[in-house]
Parts: structure tokens; C-alpha cells; sequence
């Protein structure tokens, strides 16, 4: 064993907690980055499943508008369009006619709502 002093054993102790201590830091910090990383992922995955289903929405909204002016419809008969309050219908706006006491009826699930 080679003969050390005490201010070499002290120093060889000093230089050992260090490393050991930077080791355990680079180890902390692998850590984080990959926490962080999984972070971003699960934001990101969030962020395209939100914008995925605000354009469903959107698709399932154009879906249920009326027809333009050059379509051609079987059904041409007017009618008035309004928010259908039943599940059937699904709460979106439908195409409603006047019946003959004056009311709307919806021609999907046939409600009669009564105009204000």
C-alpha cells in the first residue's frame, strides 16, 4: 500500500465524494429530460386529439347544414331552420315546417315546437 499522508487521504476523499456527487447529478438530470420528454409527448398527443375532434365537430356541423343554392334536393318544400331540442335529433339544427295551426314541426322527429 503506497504511504499516504492525511492531507492525501483527505484530498483522495474530497475528489471521490465529488465525482460521486456529479455522477448522481448527471443521473438527475438524465431523469428529468426524459420525465420532460414524455411531458411534451403527452401534450403534443392532448393537443392533435383536441384538434382532431373540434374537426370532427366542425365536419359533423357542415354535415348538417342545409343545402346550397345549387343542390338538388328531393324535398323542396320550404321550411324553417331551428335548433331541434330532442335527442332523436341530437340537439342540431333541423329543417322544420309550419303546420296548419301555426306551429313547427320537426320533419325528422316530428316535435311540434310553438313559435314565440
Amino acid at each position: 500500500m503506497p504511504d499516504f499522508s492525511l492531507a492525501d487521504w483527505v484530498l483522495l476523499l474530497v475528489v471521490g465524494v465529488a465525482v460521486s456527487l456529479l455522477l448522481l447529478l448527471a443521473v438527475a438530470v438524465a431523469v428529468l429530460l426524459v420525465v420532460a420528454a414524455a411531458f411534451v409527448v403527452a401534450v403534443a398527443f392532448q393537443g392533435v386529439w383536441w384538434l382532431a375532434a373540434r374537426a370532427a365537430d366542425g365536419v359533423r356541423q357542415l354535415a348538417g347544414r342545409r343545402p346550397g343554392a345549387t343542390a338538388a334536393t328531393a324535398d323542396a318544400r320550404p321550411g324553417v331552420w331551428l335548433a331541434c331540442h330532442t335527442p332523436v335529433c341530437g340537439h342540431m339544427e333541423t329543417l322544420h315546417e309550419r303546420t296548419a295551426t301555426g306551429a313547427l314541426a320537426c320533419r325528422q322527429c316530428g316535435q311540434t315546437v310553438t313559435p314565440l
